[in-house]
């Protein structure tokens, strides 16, 4: 008897609830090492610190899977409170993205779990950002849930899939989800920028997101360098300016 008390308590005191906001982490951490492999080439930098910070992008992203997942299992009304509303639901989409970023960090060391890994996160972007797209045209959206956060299931999805695929040899695909990104981007931005200058201003709790408006342009630019060779041309430095 005793025992059948104290099972739901310790239950809900190991329920793992983290946001799927919290994968934003590791866009920076790979964005940061491959810059730092770059850098390597370029300048001679210690290569090894970038390869540690490709290292600590992986364990990081493993952590937050399990525990994503474990949301799934066992706080499974907060996982679908996420995966309805309005804006958080958008976070969502940073899973598979950055899983393709991970099959990027491990791709100098092992090419096939790497292009395991793009698979499955390519998949899982595009489905769902097609997912979120149906919903998006079903309309009857509030204006205060309009914001940057639209970017991540479509055009962040489209844009790093580019980069990572032409990475691995695949530059046909690359050309693929750099158009997707790209008209995605086009799509949203006046729906955007419409919501930010003509209605009332984003909340407090949501004003960070505008930072998230200056990223397609710059992650365009490097996906669409990606997929093209020679020179920069007019196109990439309208993209970077």
């Amino acid at each position: 008897m005793r025992k059948s008390r104290l099972k739901p308590t310790v239950l809900k005191d190991y329920r793992i609830t983290i946001p799927a906001s919290f994968f934003s982490m590791i866009l920076g951490l790979a964005g940061l090492g491959s810059c730092w492999r770059v850098a390597a080439k370029l300048w001679h930098l210690p290569a090894w610190i970038g390869e540690a910070i490709m290292l600590l992008a992986v364990a990081i992203w493993l952590v937050l899977l399990l525990l994503y997942v474990s949301k799934w299992l066992w706080a499974r009304a907060d996982a679908l409170a996420e995966f309805e509303h309005p804006v958080l639901c958008c976070f969502i989409g940073l899973v598979p993205v950055s899983t393709v970023l991970v099959a990027l960090a491990i791709a100098p060391y092992s090419r096939a779990i790497a292009v395991a890994l793009f698979v499955v996160g390519a998949i899982g972007q595009l489905s769902f950002g097609v997912y979120r797209s149906s919903q998006l045209w079903m309309g009857g959206r509030k204006p205060e849930t309009i914001t940057p956060v639209l970017y991540l299931p479509t055009v962040a999805g489209g844009f790093v899939s580019a980069i990572v695929a032409s990475a691995l040899g695949y530059r046909e695909w690359g050309a693929l989800f750099f158009g997707a990104g790209l008209f995605s981007w086009l799509a949203l931005e006046s729906i955007i920028i419409h919501r930010l200058y003509l209605f009332e201003e984003l909340p407090k709790p949501l004003r960070p997101t505008l930072g998230i408006q200056l990223a397609p342009p710059v992650v365009g630019c490097i996906a669409y360098l990606s997929i093209t060779s020679g020179q920069p041309d007019a196109f990439a430095q309208i993209e970077w300016h």
